[in-house]
């Protein structure tokens, strides 16, 4: 996963009908009442959002906002609750069927020595590094 607290870049926020308030980035993807998984910018107003109870959710308006702070923490599964909707913890950045594969060894890890390689990760790679995927993330 990774978290960068001085990111400032814009944002989805995506309300629900029930009062649920969202704030996304664009690219990541989150769950439909059938079940499929969308890129959030590809998400529009009447849309039926998974909610993390089980809850269908209507999405009422969506918003460009500006923001600070990146986070995208990963899960066993790829999967996790944000803000009441249910979310996957992949983005566009590469298929999730594809990084799934990819983080096999990183949850096998997991599972034998419950320590994740993954925890400091965004700590330890060069600014330059994490300044271009912050890029490709954030403006998407």
């Amino acid at each position: 996963g990774h978290r960068h607290s001085h990111y400032r870049g814009n944002f989805l926020h995506l309300s629900m009908r029930s009062g649920i308030h969202l704030q996304v980035t664009s690219n990541h993807f989150l769950f439909l009442c059938d079940g499929k998984n969308v890129p959030a910018g590809k998400v529009v107003v009447g849309d039926c959002m998974a909610g993390g109870d089980g809850q269908h959710e209507l999405v009422a308006s969506i918003e460009v906002v500006s923001g600070v702070g990146l986070f995208n923490p990963h899960t066993i599964d790829g999967n996790i609750v944000v803000d009441g909707l249910s979310a996957s913890t992949y983005t566009t950045a590469c298929p999730p069927t594809i990084a799934h594969v990819l983080l096999w060894p990183l949850r096998i890890v997991y599972h034998v020595t419950r320590w994740s390689p993954l925890d400091r990760f965004s700590e330890r790679v060069p600014q330059v590094i994490r300044d271009a995927l912050i890029s490709r993330v954030g403006n998407r």
